[in-house]
């Protein structure tokens, strides 16, 4: 209020700039085109390959941040690929980080539980590939030993048990689950710089996002269509029901990858399941965009599935030599 001017210079000089630098030189990495968008806008990432390739994130102010930082790099993503997403999602940055939280910590955890949907990041608490799971079965890679292991005793969602656990006690409540460190042995992971006590939440795991936009793009595709299926008002044409079919084997191939992404140890085939997963997504996309779901494009991804299931078949034999089963 005393100096407008000079507030307005100094968000320019001090985040724009940076911002808008830093969007040139990554804007074609495959790792910065994943990231989700509430990501690209909360924070500054840095490619780092020492101590392990990874990525540095640097959290922004919430209301200048997103202001000065996030929507030049909206605007200017936008431009560049074409894509009135970026805006949508900088004005769904901007409403929830400018809105101050009225509703108690438990009754906002509550809501979210309910609806499966975590509103600030703006994704689904269990992901739509694993809601057909048993409860005690929806785990991602990096679901806490111990919500696997409370998960299995109560039959309920570790996924739901890490969440609720975040939303209520704050980042320190996720620290503590991985300090104890209980939990089933296929699920042991090696340790990386994300796994570091507090500073662990400046890196990523990996250059590449498990969760992906392409990915998540893919899945909402293929919720839409599959609700269209379902309609009983409106009768599927020979080309939604192709379009249909192609994303169901795209879809099933990208979930197996998921499951095999879980229960691989070393970091180096984590990294190449999370490319395979991203790629299917993009191409598939891709293909629907153009409107090419013939048999010789949907033999492209039956053969993903194939190859996918044989990939889940594998490492579900090693599971359950794990667990001492048949």
């Amino acid at each position: 209020r005393r100096n407008p001017y000079q507030f307005f210079f100094n968000g320019l000089t001090m985040i724009t700039v940076p911002t808008l630098l830093m969007w040139w030189i990554n804007k074609d990495k495959d790792w910065y085109r994943e990231l989700q968008w509430r990501d690209k806008f909360l924070h500054w990432w840095f490619e780092c390959d020492w101590p392990e390739p990874t990525l540095i994130k640097i959290p922004r102010a919430f209301e200048i941040g997103t202001i000065f930082g996030a929507l030049p790099e909206a605007l200017a993503e936008a431009a560049y690929e074409e894509d009135p997403d970026a805006m949508k999602a900088w004005m769904s940055t901007l409403v929830d980080v400018a809105y101050p939280g009225v509703m108690p910590v438990l009754g906002e955890e509550a809501w979210e539980q309910a609806s499966n949907f975590d509103y600030f990041w703006e994704t689904k608490i269990v992901p739509r590939g694993e809601l057909d799971l048993p409860p005690e079965e929806q785990i991602g890679p990096y679901t806490s030993k111990v919500a696997i292991t409370l998960g299995q005793l109560f039959k309920v969602s570790p996924r739901r048990i890490d969440h609720a656990v975040a939303g209520i006690f704050g980042p320190v409540g996720r620290d503590i689950l991985e300090t104890l460190g209980i939990g089933p042995k296929e699920t042991e992971r090696e340790k990386g710089m994300a796994d570091a006590w507090i500073i662990g939440r400046l890196f990523s795991r990996g250059k590449l996002p498990y969760s992906s936009l392409s990915v998540e793009r893919a899945y909402n595709r293929y919720g839409e269509v599959m609700q269209r299926s379902r309609s009983r008002r409106h009768i599927e044409t020979e080309d939604e029901r192709e379009e249909r079919l192609l994303l169901e084997d795209a879809i099933r191939a990208i979930t197996l990858l998921g499951y095999v992404h879980q229960y691989t140890g070393p970091k180096a085939p984590k990294e190449t399941l999370r490319k395979q997963r991203i790629q299917i997504a993009r191409d598939v996309l891709r293909d629907l965009e153009r409107g090419r779901t013939s048999d010789y494009v949907r033999e492209r991804y039956r053969k993903e599935r194939k190859k996918a299931e044989k990939q889940y078949e594998t490492v579900q034999k090693r599971v359950r030599r794990f667990r001492g089963e048949r």
